[in-house]
């Protein structure tokens, strides 16, 4: 009995462990307009930039903010941001860890944006003046 007890002791830490090592980071940030407003009902698109075979979009809410929960952490995703059907920007390299969330925000007003990755806040573009976004960047 003692050893049934012992077995299902051990067996109850090594799942919290792997759970623990196994825990999803996010992905979240502000998307303001070119006067600085926030954006309602923008997309922001979510997807792992390789191997990745799914692709999370979700919406900015009226202040502006979006979040997404399900990305591991150490992978590298590519966000992009897009209004009224137009990617608007795109940042390649985005790469959540464990703890708090990643920051990824976008201001239409500046010429760049900000990314907060592995290896902090990194400018990640420059608007160009027909609208496309120009994807500077590494890790």
């Amino acid at each position: 009995m003692r050893k049934v007890i012992k077995t299902l002791a051990v067996l109850g830490f090594a799942m919290v462990a792997v759970n623990s090592w196994a825990a999803s980071a996010s992905i979240e940030g502000i998307v303001k307009d070119a006067s600085g407003k926030p954006v309602n009902g923008a997309d922001v698109k979510i997807w792992p930039r390789y191997a990745g075979t799914w692709t999370k979009f979700v919406k900015t809410d009226s202040n502006g903010h979006y979040s997404y929960d399900g990305v591991a952490p150490g992978t590298i995703y590519v966000v992009s941001l897009i209004v009224h059907s137009k990617i608007e920007w795109s940042y390649p390299s985005v790469i959540p860890k464990f703890g708090s969330p990643t920051q990824v925000n976008f201001d239409l007003k500046k010429t760049t944006t900000t990314a907060q990755g592995a290896e902090g806040t990194k400018k990640v573009g420059t608007k160009q003046g027909s609208g496309h976004p120009s994807n500077s960047g590494g890790n």
